[in-house]
């Protein structure tokens, strides 16, 4: 694939190939083999694993899955509560 790209970027337009090429090419390829390898797709189940951990300890659960799901969460309204923003220098 990357042989392709390199092949299409080519400077002058003689050098790049004609679009039947491209399509035989593309469908020449083993995408089997073009699969992400095990360690990526563990690295990005960690990472979302991380993530919603985090999200779990600094909102209550409804918030943190919404947040995780990429949903809105709409703001609640409470009658007696405080709220305290505080910089720790």
């Amino acid at each position: 694939l990357l042989t392709l790209m390199r092949d299409c970027w080519a400077g002058a337009p003689a050098n790049r190939p004609p679009f039947a090429e491209i399509e035989r090419r593309l469908n020449a390829l083993d995408c089997d083999a073009a699969s992400p390898p095990k360690q990526v797709l563990q690295a990005k189940r960690r990472r979302e694993s991380d993530k919603r951990e985090i999200l779990s300890k600094m909102y209550p659960p409804r918030v943190a899955e919404a947040l995780a799901q990429g949903r809105r969460v709409e703001p609640e309204h409470h009658d007696l509560v405080t709220i305290f923003f505080s910089d720790i220098v």
